[in-house]
């Protein structure tokens, strides 16, 4: 409900790690519905996590929010799979714990998530 109040042009998605599976795809969906009712753009974002978790939990949610990505036409990022890629894996130390970036990690996040966004919309600027 909040959403409203800060009228953003784009919606970036980002969960999966907290979110409980039970409900995910419904509360998804209803995230997708309130985006297209105040007409905002929208990108998904495959939740990275360090590949030394059990990712099994994890790889269950991203399957959702690609299936939905696919059937309504959202743009995503596999911020995950491109993490878990040898030559960005071990270009530094990238986490803290399992779920938590380190700087380098949330720089090289930020780049990707950026990068995403720049391939998938367009923004005029209006001044």
């Amino acid at each position: 409900s909040h959403l409203f109040l800060f009228k953003p042009d784009l919606v970036v998605v980002n969960l999966s790690s907290n979110d409980r599976i039970d409900n995910f795809r419904k509360n998804l969906l209803s995230l997708i519905e309130f985006n297209k009712s105040i007409k905002r753009k929208i990108l998904f974002v495959l939740e990275a996590n360090n590949t030394d978790a059990n990712n099994s939990y994890l790889n269950s949610k991203h399957e959702i929010m690609s299936n939905l990505a696919k059937e309504n036409k959202i743009p995503r990022v596999d911020l995950h799979g491109y993490l878990a890629n040898t030559d960005i894996y071990d270009s530094g130390i990238l986490w803290w714990d399992i779920v938590h970036l380190t700087s380098y990690g949330q720089k090289l996040a930020a780049e990707f998530i950026t990068q995403g966004i720049i391939d998938n919309f367009r923004f005029i600027d209006k001044e």
